[in-house]
C-alpha cells in the first residue's frame, strides 16, 4: 500500500498534464481558426450552413448520416452562432486526435513519455492543422477511429474485472460506430483494423475449439472464404456505386515533398507525409527479419500509406492527410518494439523529454499554418448575394461556395452548384452567371428574336463579374452565342452538369436540393 500511493499520485499528475495539454492544443487550434471572421477553408460555409439549418429547423439542409454535422450543430446551439460552433468542434476534434494517439500509444507501450511524444507530434503537425481548416468530417472520423483503436487495445489487454471488460467493450463499440458514421474512409479503416486485430484472435480461439478436427476445420475455412468473397464484393460495390471519386486516388505514385501543389497547400506537412511512410516501411522490414510478434499490424501500412496515392486528386490528398495522424502511433510503436525499449532507460527519458519540450514550444507556432487569404472570397460572395432577391420557393444555380453563402445568408433558400435533374418551373429557376455581361446576353438574345420587354427584366447585373438571369434565358443565350465563347463559359464558375447520383440519390432529390 505504501508503494501504491506515490504511483497513483504520479499517474494523477501525468493525467493532469495531458488534460492541460489537450486544452492548450484546443485553444491554439481555435485561435488559429479565429484568424478569420468567416468560416474556414474551401467548404467552410457548407459546414456552417448545415449547423445553422440543424439549429433553426431541426434537420440538415443537405441530409447526411455524417456525425460531424450534428456535433457541429450542437456546438452552434451552445455558441449561439453557426460559424463559431463549427470552428469550436473543429478545434475539439483536432485536439481529440492528439489525445487518441496518446491513449493508443499508452495502451500499446505503457510508456508515458513516448505516448506524450505522439500527442505533441500530432499537435504540431501541419497536416493535422490542414484537416482542421478544410476537412472537418475527415478529421472527425480520424479522431473517433483513434479512440476506437485505443479502446480496442485496452480491451484486448483483458481488464481484471468483469465491469471493466463490459465498459471497455461498450466504449470500443461506441467509438467504432462513431468512426463509421463520421466518414466513409474511416468506416473502411475501422473495418480493416477490426479484421487485422480480431481475426487472428478468432482463428486461434477457433483452432483451440476444433482441437484438430479436420472436417470442422475445412468447414470453417470455407465459411471464412465465403465471408471474404462477399466482403470484397461489398467493398467493390461501395467504391463503384457510392464513391467513384475514390477510384482515381490510386492512379500513380508521387512523392508529396516533390509535389508543387502540396507544397503550397500543406507546406512543411509534405515533409512528414514523405518521411513517415519511408520510416514505417523500413521498420516493418526490420520487424519481418526479426520475426517480432506484432507483425500483423504491418498489414495496416498499405491501407494507410498506399504507395500509389494520386495527389492530383482531392481524395488522394485527403487520404494522405488522414495518414499522418494514423501513421504517427504506428511509427512510434514500431520503433518501440524494434529496440527503442531496450535503449538505456535514463538516456531514453532524457531524449524523449527534450523532444517533448521542443515540440511543446512549437505548438503555438501552428497558428501560422492557416492563412485566410487562401480561403474563397467569402466577404465578396456575401456582397454578391445581398443583391439577389428571389421568392422563397425559387431555386438558384451558383458555383460552389457562392451557393452555400447564398443559402446561409438568405434564410436557407435553396441553391445548387449543379443542374437539377428534377422538374422546376422555369419562372422559379435562376442562375448567378459568371463572366458574361448582361449587355452581351441581351444583344445575343435580341439578335435571335428572344428578347422581350418582360425577359429583359429577367436579366440583372450584379457587378462586373456576376449576372442574375433566369435559367431558360441563360440556356437560350448559350445556344445562340458563338461556339467558342459558349464553350468558355461552361466552366466551374457556371455549373453546367447534372448533379452526380453518388452525391445524392435521385430518390432523395427534390426541394431539399
Amino acid at each position: 500500500m505504501r508503494q501504491s500511493k506515490p504511483l497513483s499520485a504520479n499517474r494523477f499528475f501525468f493525467a493532469l498534464i495531458v488534460c492541460v495539454l489537450f486544452l492548450f492544443t484546443l485553444i491554439v487550434r481555435f485561435s488559429m481558426l479565429q484568424k478569420s471572421t468567416e468560416p474556414n477553408g474551401l467548404d467552410g460555409y457548407f459546414y456552417a450552413l448545415q449547423a445553422k439549418s440543424l439549429v433553426e429547423t431541426g434537420r440538415l439542409e443537405n441530409p447526411s448520416t455524417q456525425i460531424g454535422y450534428y456535433i457541429s450543430g450542437a456546438c452552434a446551439f451552445f455558441a449561439k452562432d453557426a460559424i463559431t460552433g463549427v470552428k469550436f468542434w473543429s478545434a475539439i476534434s483536432s485536439a481529440l486526435i492528439s489525445l487518441g494517439v496518446f491513449l493508443l500509444l499508452l495502451s500499446l507501450t505503457g510508456k508515458n513519455l513516448l505516448s506524450l511524444l505522439g500527442f505533441l507530434l500530432v499537435s504540431v503537425s501541419p497536416s493535422v492543422a490542414t484537416l482542421a481548416i478544410n476537412y472537418i468530417n475527415n478529421q472527425t472520423g480520424v479522431c473517433f477511429l483513434l479512440l476506437y483503436a485505443a479502446s480496442l487495445s485496452a480491451l484486448l489487454k483483458n481488464p481484471d474485472s468483469r465491469k471493466k471488460r463490459i465498459f471497455m467493450t461498450a466504449t470500443a463499440v461506441l467509438f467504432f460506430a462513431l468512426s463509421a458514421l463520421s466518414h466513409k474512409v474511416t468506416m473502411m479503416y475501422a473495418l480493416i483494423l477490426s479484421a487485422v486485430v480480431l481475426l487472428p484472435i478468432a482463428f486461434r480461439a477457433l483452432k483451440k475449439v476444433l482441437n484438430g478436427r479436420r472436417a470442422l476445420s475445412i468447414v470453417a475455412l470455407c465459411l471464412a472464404l465465403i465471408f471474404a468473397f462477399f466482403a470484397a464484393l461489398v467493398l467493390f460495390r461501395f467504391f463503384r456505386l457510392h464513391a467513384p471519386r475514390f477510384i482515381h486516388a490510386f492512379d500513380y505514385p508521387s512523392l508529396p515533398i516533390l509535389h508543387k501543389y502540396l507544397l503550397n497547400a500543406v507546406g512543411l506537412g509534405t515533409f512528414e507525409m514523405t518521411v513517415y511512410p519511408i520510416l514505417l516501411y523500413a521498420l516493418s522490414f526490420i520487424m519481418l527479419i526479426k520475426k517480432i510478434p506484432c507483425r500483423n499490424l504491418m498489414l495496416l501500412l498499405p491501407v494507410i500509406y498506399f504507395p500509389f496515392w494520386n495527389l492530383d486528386r482531392d481524395m488522394g490528398l485527403r487520404l494522405l492527410l488522414n495518414a499522418v495522424p494514423l501513421g504517427i502511433p504506428l511509427l512510434l510503436y514500431f520503433f518501440h518494439v524494434n529496440g527503442g525499449a531496450s535503449v538505456r532507460s535514463v538516456f531514453r527519458k532524457v531524449i524523449l523529454t527534450l523532444l517533448n519540450v521542443l515540440l511543446l514550444c512549437a505548438v503555438p507556432i501552428t497558428r501560422r499554418i492557416y492563412d485566410p487569404e487562401f480561403d474563397p472570397p467569402y466577404q465578396y460572395y456575401k456582397s454578391v448575394v445581398r443583391s439577389v432577391d428571389l421568392d422563397d420557393d425559387s431555386l438558384l444555380i451558383a458555383h460552389l461556395g457562392l451557393n452555400h453563402v447564398y443559402t446561409y445568408e438568405k434564410g436557407l433558400k435553396d441553391a445548387l452548384n449543379w443542374l437539377p435533374n428534377f422538374p422546376v418551373p422555369k419562372e422559379k429557376l435562376w442562375r448567378l452567371s459568371y463572366g458574361a455581361s448582361e449587355k452581351r446576353i441581351q444583344k445575343v438574345l435580341s439578335e435571335n428574336g428572344l428578347l422581350t420587354e418582360e425577359s429583359e427584366n429577367l436579366i440583372q447585373k450584379i457587378d462586373d463579374s456576376y449576372t442574375l438571369i433566369r435559367e431558360d434565358l441563360w440556356q437560350a443565350y448559350l445556344l445562340h452565342e458563338e461556339e467558342r465563347i459558349a464553350e468558355a463559359l461552361q466552366n466551374w464558375n457556371n455549373p453546367h452538369e447534372v448533379r452526380p447520383d453518388y452525391i445524392r440519390k435521385p430518390a432523395k432529390q427534390g426541394k431539399e436540393n
